[in-house]
């Protein structure tokens, strides 16, 4: 089933009931919907206490498949995303990894 924008409003809509102040959509879903298999996601802002029940919350309602990962776990990662992917939420309103961010650990 391909990935269809009523999947990324409803990822979307779940996500900020999480916390989530932005959202980007990356990999195949983000550049060719049409033919993606699966929905990824990077979330900001979810509370760590929240997260894994967020992503099974998405796991479960979404009719496709659905990849989670956290902005804020990966600053390399999150630049990447950030580079490549399609903000869908917090465009403005939520930070963007910064240049000069430390990697934690």
């Amino acid at each position: 089933m391909p990935v269809e924008q009523a999947h990324i409003d409803q990822a979307v809509a779940i996500a900020k009931e999480f916390g989530a102040t932005r959202v980007i959509v990356f990999g195949s879903a983000a550049h060719s919907p049409a033919t993606a298999h699966d929905l990824d996601i990077a979330c900001g802002g979810v509370p760590p206490r929240n997260f894994y029940r967020m992503v099974g919350h998405l796991m479960t309602s979404l009719p496709v498949p659905v990849d989670v990962v956290a902005l804020e776990d990966n600053v390399h990662f999150a630049r990447h995303v950030e580079a490549t992917g399609r903000v869908v939420l917090g465009a403005e309103s939520a930070p963007r990894v910064a240049e000069g961010a430390q990697l934690e650990g």
